[in-house]
């Protein structure tokens, strides 16, 4: 269970829409620094990170989000997926695939990876 579904779990019935989905606006926003286990660690420490949380921030519509999270738990949906890799190939790494995306989940993670593709080339 995704940790902001266990801050709504008391209510007896959660708000739908008219196709039967949950109204993720009325969700309460999520605690990334429960997540996070070293706030310091948040601050990106490379060029490549701001560009990533950035990117990040901008089609996971959170504002600062966290380095080390991984963007399931970003509350994004697959569609939100596909624009943060569109935007990392308009930015940063033309050459990249998707799957280096869902196997690098955190912005972290795939700075490491893109770092690496970037010198290599």
């Amino acid at each position: 269970m995704q940790f902001y579904m266990k801050k709504i779990r008391n209510r007896k019935k959660l708000e739908k829409l008219a196709n039967g989905k949950i109204n993720r606006k009325l969700l309460l926003p999520p605690d990334f620094l429960s997540i996070v286990s070293n706030y310091i660690s948040n601050i990106p420490s490379t060029s490549v990170e701001r560009q990533l949380q950035k990117i990040f921030s901008q089609a996971f519509h959170v504002e600062f989000p966290p380095i080390e999270v991984p963007f399931g738990q970003l509350r994004g949906t697959s569609l939100d997926a596909i624009h943060a890799f569109t935007l990392i190939r308009q930015q940063l790494c033309t050459n990249i695939d998707i799957g280096l995306l869902f196997t690098n989940p955190s912005i972290r993670q795939l700075a490491i990876t893109i770092e690496f593709f970037l010198i290599s080339n």
